[in-house]
């Protein structure tokens, strides 16, 4: 079974989105730089409060824009998260050549191996060696490591049906699985 498509810069940059996105340390890392940026606007407000002379009550009313501030960083910063990095990767993607990375892909399933075949390269994956496939709307990104994947723009097929190619992908890798290689 093979299917084929071309594959392009916008699809790398897609996949770097979901793995920022959807990275469960790049989350905690995320969740915790707001705490701290937080944190330190509340205690710096708290300061200032605690320096000022207005009477009373009256000098916490400077907590307002400081907790009106966090929220709307926090909300800003969980919405754009991964896109926020895209003129960083685009600059990365820019620094050598990306002429293994987009062109026509043919994608082939054998009994044994996942093969990739493009212009200047052709790679073999050992079914056991592919961790997973998640899908997107528009994607399908068949996991070949915790950082890396076989990019499948499902919409820009050339021949072939993503569907049934992603279902026997499913279906190999679970035939292929159990024995532990690779593991860590």
């Amino acid at each position: 079974m093979k299917i084929r498509y071309d594959s392009t810069l916008e699809d790398l940059l897609a996949y770097q989105f979901h793995f920022i996105d959807n990275s469960r340390t790049l989350q905690r890392t995320r969740r915790l730089t707001l705490l701290i940026i937080n944190a330190a606007v509340i205690l710096s407000t708290l300061a200032l409060v605690g320096t000022s002379e207005e009477p009373g009550n009256a000098k916490f009313v400077l907590l307002i824009p400081a907790a009106i501030f966090c929220l709307v960083f926090t909300v800003i910063s969980l919405k754009t998260s991964g896109r926020s990095y895209r003129p960083r990767l685009l600059a990365v993607y820019r620094e050598g050549s990306t002429k293994t990375l987009i062109g026509p892909r043919e994608l082939e399933l054998t009994p044994t191996a996942l093969i990739v075949r493009a212009p200047l390269v052709e790679s073999h994956y050992d079914w056991k060696g592919i961790d997973q496939v998640v899908e997107t709307d528009e994607y399908a990104f068949i996991q070949n490591s915790p950082v890396s994947a076989i990019i499948i723009p499902k919409n820009r097929l050339m021949n072939g049906d993503s569907k049934t190619f992603l279902e026997e992908v499913r279906t190999r890798i679970i035939q292929h699985r159990d024995d532990g290689v690779g593991e860590t």
